[in-house]
């Protein structure tokens, strides 16, 4: 993967899947756009899309948005095994309440979930596996006309969880 992906291996990796499979509630590539964006203004590191099935096209659209160096798209692999080892190499992972989240998760590596507000979706219910501290999770207002509308979550707002949450997953100094 390194060298398919040309990674830096001295740098950190930060894996987001911005596909969902049809399964849940999303954010907007332009919300994902600007949380990239965020985190590669703020840390020294790379960018891995990651794609499914039927989800490259989305992964390629996202990497032109961002519009940065450091991004890469993983959008080829030899099935959900070999997926599941390559996010073995991830020092983040960040999507939607999906599978890869789920298994990114049960590897015990930080991850930052989207989730809708509705009672049956929250994350106290859907929350990976990994340690409660490795995890930070956003929704939505709360309310029936809101709570399936991720793209109400504020990014900028989120952003100032997610920096120091990063930094203490990284152990790096403020």
């Amino acid at each position: 993967m390194v060298q398919q992906l040309k990674l830096d291996e001295q740098q950190k990796w930060i894996f987001v899947h911005s596909g969902s499979g049809g399964s849940a509630t999303n954010l907007s590539l332009n919300q994902y756009a600007a949380l990239i964006q965020g985190l590669l203004t703020e840390f020294n590191c790379q960018v891995v899309l990651t794609a499914g099935p039927n989800e490259s096209a989305q992964a390629h659209q996202l990497a032109e948005l961002i519009n940065h160096e450091n991004v890469r798209i993983y959008d080829k692999n030899e099935g959900l095994v070999d997926f599941a080892h390559s996010l073995a190499c991830a020092n983040l992972f960040i999507a939607g309440s999906t599978g890869p989240l789920h298994l990114s998760g049960a590897l015990n590596i930080p991850t930052i979930g989207f989730y809708p507000s509705r009672r049956s979706a929250l994350p106290i219910r859907w929350r990976p596996i990994n340690d409660a501290e490795k995890h930070i999770a956003f929704c939505p207002p709360k309310g029936k006309e809101t709570q399936m509308n991720l793209g109400l979550i504020d990014i900028p707002q989120a952003l100032r969880q997610i920096i120091p949450f990063v930094r203490k997953m990284w152990q790096l100094a403020d």
